[in-house]
């Protein structure tokens, strides 16, 4: 493998210096290895070096997997993305906006694109009432597709396809996908990424045992000091929902596999063949530009000139 020495002295600088717990990077270039560097422990005490197989939530990484699987499906004629969300989930008939304090349909049907695009109208928000109930009457054992009826609860922020708006889209995609496939949502993924690619710690669900041998401590800024917390997740909202935004579990080394298949036209390093690469340029062309009202709502942290594809 390469040697990369700045590449290096900067993950060494983000561990040393800045204080990140653990750091650790994998390079794949057309499906070889060509870099891999990891620093830090797995816990606070320092006792378990972090490496490749050290367990971590993904939070929003999970959304480019999600993503893959909803393209498969479309690639096998099983899923029309201009479809109204509807067609799948019947009860997205009834999402609604507030205006002037009053409960209005939307002018502009929700489609599947919209979830793809994060511009549905959804929000972000964990704990409204509807959610927190839903739980409640579930005895925290709510499925994917239970919670939707608790998501649409809420009013839309906007009109579909009016903006960008960082969003729970991609869970009510992974309610899409399992509508569609006729599988839960983890099956398919299973079946359809996670094996075929030898992803073999990549998961939805993890057991006590597993996650205090194995998953690095979480932490959180504190007052510029750097504090433990619970190794839990907030966005799967029980062991039954699986949050297509931010659900998974998974390693550096499972996820390189995933993104180099993701960067070598769709094929995994097995010849495994995820998407087409047809469907790979599709996924990264600009999604915003031709039917959002407002493409400009999408923003990032380093400055003007990108946008947002599937």
């Amino acid at each position: 493998m390469q040697k990369f020495p700045k590449l290096t002295e900067y993950i060494d600088k983000l561990h040393n210096e800045v204080g990140v717990p653990s750091c650790g990077l994998i390079v794949y270039k057309n499906h070889e290895k060509i870099y891999e560097h990891f620093i830090g422990y797995e816990d606070s005490e320092k006792t378990k070096e972090a490496n490749g197989e050290t367990l971590y939530f993904m939070f929003s990484c999970t959304k480019p997997m999600t993503v893959t699987a909803g393209l498969m499906l479309w690639e096998r004629g099983l899923l029309d993305i201009d479809a109204p969300v509807k067609k799948y989930l019947p009860e997205f008939k009834d999402v609604f906006l507030l205006k002037n304090g009053e409960r209005v349909k939307p002018q502009n049907t929700m489609t599947v694109r919209h979830l793809f695009t994060m511009s549905a109208g959804l929000d972000y928000r964990l704990d409204t009432e509807p959610i927190r109930e839903a739980i409640k009457r579930s005895n925290n054992t709510i499925t994917t597709r239970e919670m939707m009826k608790a998501i649409i609860a809420s009013p839309l922020s906007f009109e579909p396809g009016e903006k960008f708006q960082y969003s729970l889209c991609h869970d009510v995609l992974a309610c899409v996908i399992e509508a569609v496939s006729g599988k839960r949502f983890s099956d398919f993924m299973r079946e359809n990424i996670f094996d075929p690619l030898g992803m073999k710690n990549t998961k939805f669900r993890i057991s006590a045992e597993e996650k205090e041998a194995r998953m690095a401590n979480l932490y959180k800024w504190d007052e510029g000091v750097i504090r433990r917390f619970s190794k839990n997740n907030r966005y799967n909202f029980s062991q039954n929902y699986e949050s297509g935004g931010a659900g998974l579990t998974s390693c550096a080394s499972d996820y390189a596999l995933f993104a180099d298949a993701m960067a070598c036209g769709g094929v995994g390093k097995n010849g495994y063949r995820l998407l087409k690469p047809e469907t790979i340029e599709f996924m990264k062309r600009d999604a915003l530009a031709e039917f959002l009202a407002h493409p400009e709502t999408f923003s990032t942290g380093v400055g003007k000139g990108y946008t947002y594809g599937l």
